[in-house]
């Protein structure tokens, strides 16, 4: 999307005339407007371009705007660019609203492979036993959706999950109790390495 060799150049695909027209006005006056259709992409062009100022209000913007609805594309930024007050912001909603996530329609409509990349970031969250028992519920809701399309992503999915943080109770009626966790002896593997924490 963009490749830096002697000169950066923006490829069409990742940069649109509107995000473009933000850059170089934001060039000439140090203004630019944030919106959620631009704010991930002029985050994106900050951190490449080393604007910092730049980078750390799109960050703030995108820290005060978390939603069930973009949650897995910010945390994959966060994560993809170090933006540590927006990945402990999106673990905060997580731990708060997961339900609200696991029901919302765009995230249940995310593909496998979206859905994993997600998950590789999860791995890296520092999160206590309420994050990782919503990222659970979270991942059952999406296979559950589309359970026959779906279920072979399931064990895949587990494996970045950190059930070793979640707390007993929720190992034993809610992990264990779960049909895609029983019907898979991979599944059972990750569920009985957690109680050996």
């Amino acid at each position: 999307n963009w490749s830096i060799g002697n000169i950066l150049e923006f490829s069409k695909e990742f940069i649109d005339s509107e995000i473009l027209e933000e850059l170089i006005t934001f060039f000439y006056t140090a203004r630019i407007t944030f919106n959620l259709r631009n704010a991930c992409s002029i985050c994106i062009a900050s951190h490449f371009l080393q604007i910092t100022t730049l980078l750390s209000a799109c960050e703030e913007f995108l820290v005060k705007n978390v939603s069930s609805s973009n949650i897995i594309n910010f945390s994959t930024l966060a994560n993809n660019f170090d933006l540590k007050n927006l990945k402990k912001s999106c673990e905060e909603y997580l731990s708060l609203n997961g339900e609200y996530v696991g029901n919302d329609e765009e995230f249940l409509g995310k593909n496998g492979e979206d859905m994993k990349k997600w998950l590789e970031t999860v791995k890296h969250h520092n999160g206590n036993s309420k994050f990782n028992e919503e990222v659970f519920d979270l991942i059952t809701n999406w296979t559950n959706k589309d359970i026959l399309n779906r279920q072979n992503y399931f064990p895949i999915f587990l494996k970045y999950l950190q059930l070793q943080k979640c707390s007993l109770k929720f190992l034993s009626k809610n992990v264990a109790c779960d049909p895609l966790v029983g019907n898979s002896l991979e599944c059972s593997r990750y569920l009985n390495d957690a109680f050996r924490k």
